[in-house]
């Protein structure tokens, strides 16, 4: 079982916790199950609104980053919405789908990246910014 959603490099990023689907959109609301925080405000509760991690690219000092970020070298690390944003030199770490297709992410190759776990389900994003649903090896049939 796979879900794949793609959407635009500046939406939110939220994941269902009825079915586990990540998903990015301005607004949740799971294609997958129906839920509609729209019909009814109490269906909140059923998203969980995901941090955006960027990749600092790397410099020759070991440890130290550049201090941009790899979708937007024009934006400093001091400029993300903390509320929504975080930066990290692990490139494993990263979540942001323009982060993965740049040429610094790519040249660490990493083939993807794990945003969430569940006991049963896997969420992912690839180095193409596709977010991916698995069930984990010997679950679900």
């Amino acid at each position: 079982m796979s879900d794949v959603v793609r959407a635009g490099p500046h939406m939110r990023l939220w994941r269902c916790e009825q079915c586990g689907r990540a998903f990015e959109a301005d607004r949740p609301k799971c294609e997958k199950c129906g839920i509609d925080p729209a019909e009814d405000t109490r269906l909140i509760r059923f998203f969980t609104l995901l941090k955006r991690v960027h990749f600092d690219p790397p410099t020759k000092w070991p440890g130290i980053g550049r201090g941009t970020l790899a979708c937007d070298p024009a934006r400093k690390l001091g400029q993300l919405k903390a509320s929504e944003e975080a930066a990290t030199g692990e490139p494993s770490a990263v979540t942001c789908k323009a982060c993965l297709a740049s040429a610094e992410w790519q040249a660490v190759g990493v083939e993807e990246v794990v945003i969430a776990e569940g006991q049963d389900h896997i969420i992912t994003v690839g180095p193409d910014g596709v977010i991916t649903h698995k069930a984990k090896d010997g679950c679900c049939g």
